[in-house]
């Protein structure tokens, strides 16, 4: 069994009461001298087996009553494990691609989430609904504003595959790719950064691709001074007084390091983290991590196991409307026995 809240369960020492009430009710009772009367003995003795038969059943079921209100207190779940599986998502118009086709892989369309403009919410909701997808494949005619806003945390591994027939297949990319740009540096910073994206490549399991590309469609830019472009930038200064400095801009944010801190071999362990975090904050939606130790072995924190959970409250509230009843039945038959 599980529980949501199982501090509630504490009220189970509640039974006690309904049980020590009884046990105090029965020594209550006082012989009182009555005339020797032979058949109004004999009836009374039959009337009183009665009542004392009628209070078992009707101390059970308000002991019952109490335990399934604590039951419903304590939310009780039962997890059942679902297996994990690859899906394909359609925009409206699309008919599925014959290179998937012949997939045994479930096919949903954008259709069966409403009608939404923006589609990192559309997303979001399928994750919610379908748990069990483990790898998701979305075929839509993408423009520039389809996906708009924060991007959300997602329980799958996406991929989406623009069917825009202008755009060339060679330059659609995965949404966990990351294309970037060294501008300006010297082959030893960029070795340096090479081994920071080939550690975070790693540490996901290599869900996130880093693409090198001109520096007018990098994402990413390494440099030595900052840029004028939207794009995220790492800038390597020598001139910076702190060892390193974050400035936040309305579409982009700029990382300033630097030069001597970041050549200094003492200082490693720091600046991968904080380049790892920068980037993690790029591509928020894929992955993330809370400690050196997650980063060198290379573990996930991605959920392992899908499990379902089904929670009994209504059923627990049916039975104990039918028990509340009983409990009335009982009581009624008692006092008029």
């Amino acid at each position: 069994m599980n529980w949501l809240n199982p501090i509630a369960l504490w009220g189970l020492t509640a039974l006690a009461v309904p049980i020590l009430i009884h046990l105090w009710s029965k020594n209550k009772t006082k012989e009182i001298a009555f005339g020797s009367i032979r058949f109004l003995r004999e009836s009374s003795t039959l009337q009183s087996k009665k009542i004392q038969l009628s209070e078992i059943p009707l101390l059970l079921v308000r002991l019952l009553i109490l335990v399934l209100v604590v039951l419903l207190m304590a939310k009780w779940v039962n997890y059942q494990e679902i297996e994990k599986q690859k899906a394909l998502l359609l925009g409206d118009d699309f008919k599925v691609p014959e290179a998937y086709a012949n997939d045994e892989r479930p096919v949903f369309r954008t259709s069966e989430f409403g009608d939404m403009s923006n589609h990192w919410y559309l997303l979001e909701e399928f994750s919610v609904q379908h748990p069990e997808i483990d790898s998701l494949i979305y075929i839509n005619d993408f423009k520039d504003t389809d996906f708009v806003g924060a991007i959300p945390k997602l329980n799958f591994h996406l991929e989406l595959i623009s069917a825009n027939q202008k755009q060339n297949p060679q330059e659609i990319w995965s949404s966990d790719t990351l294309l970037i740009h060294f501008y300006e540096l010297s082959k030893n910073v960029q070795d340096k950064f090479n081994k920071v994206l080939k550690a975070n490549q790693l540490y996901v399991n290599e869900k996130v691709v880093f693409k090198e590309v001109n520096r007018e469609e990098a994402q990413l830019v390494f440099t030595t001074s900052p840029q004028k472009l939207e794009a995220n930038q790492i800038v390597v200064s020598d001139t910076l007084s702190s060892n390193y400095q974050i400035q936040r801009k309305y579409k982009s944010s700029l990382l300033y390091l630097n030069e001597n801190w970041l050549n200094n071999p003492l200082n490693e362990d720091m600046f991968l983290l904080i380049v790892s975090e920068f980037i993690a904050i790029i591509v928020e939606s894929n992955y993330q991590y809370s400690s050196y130790e997650m980063l060198y072995t290379q573990k996930s924190e991605g959920v392992e196991v899908v499990k379902e959970a089904k929670t009994f409250d209504e059923e627990l509230l049916w039975l104990i409307v039918l028990l509340i009843l009983l409990e009335r039945y009982f009581s009624y038959r008692k006092k008029h026995a």
